[in-house]
């Protein structure tokens, strides 16, 4: 199947092989280079070995990024987007990976974002409370940076206490607060991510 190297649409006009309501960029197939940044080619390259267990092959040659895999069933693709998703690849960037239909991948990313609002599991609610102050402290005046930074030390504590062992009873959005926290287990304070606390925050990427 051949997918546009921008969006990963599949769907051209009748009879063509051009994007032309999207990016007017010529369908490529699977096994062509994914036009990626260098900051998502980092990201997929230190993942590879999680995308492995998906069957999906992570080449670079030359520089260039190729996938190789099989069409991915609903449960491996949502797995993968959201994999990419939490750790910062921006959606236009996953779109370029060409996994499936740009409208089903945003599909996942919005719902993925929707959980980290709304999911009522323990550890992703302490972790929305904290993405919460972390934002006081970034745009309040300076009392309320003041308060909030103090919360924000507690409330660290409490979240590095929660992650110390994986809990059997965590839904899938607290595994995923759980894998993100994992990557940041020394700050005092948590740094602002470029997507998660954003989106969670109400501005979607």
């Amino acid at each position: 199947m051949i997918r546009c190297p921008i969006c990963g649409t599949s769907d051209f006009p009748q009879g063509q092989t051009e994007c032309v309501h999207r990016h007017h960029r010529e369908g490529v197939d699977r096994e062509v280079e994914c036009e990626v940044d260098a900051v998502a080619l980092a990201i997929v390259l230190r993942l590879s070995h999680r995308l492995k267990d998906y069957d999906v092959s992570v080449k670079q040659q030359d520089g260039r990024l190729i996938l190789d895999f099989d069409d991915l069933d609903d449960a491996s693709l949502r797995e993968i987007v959201l994999l990419l998703w939490d750790n910062e690849v921006p959606r236009e960037q996953i779109h370029r990976l060409r996994l499936d239909e740009p409208e089903e991948v945003s599909a996942i990313v919005s719902d993925g974002i929707r959980l980290l609002r709304t999911g009522r599991g323990t550890l992703t609610q302490e972790f929305r409370s904290h993405v919460t102050h972390l934002f006081e402290t970034e745009e309040g005046d300076h009392a309320q940076r003041a308060s909030a930074d103090a919360a924000l030390h507690a409330e660290f504590d409490v979240l590095i206490a929660a992650i110390a062992t994986e809990d059997e009873n965590w839904d899938e959005t607290d595994r995923r607060v759980f894998e993100f926290m994992r990557r940041f287990p020394e700050p005092q304070r948590l740094p602002l991510w470029a997507l998660i606390p954003r989106a969670i925050g109400g501005l979607e990427n």
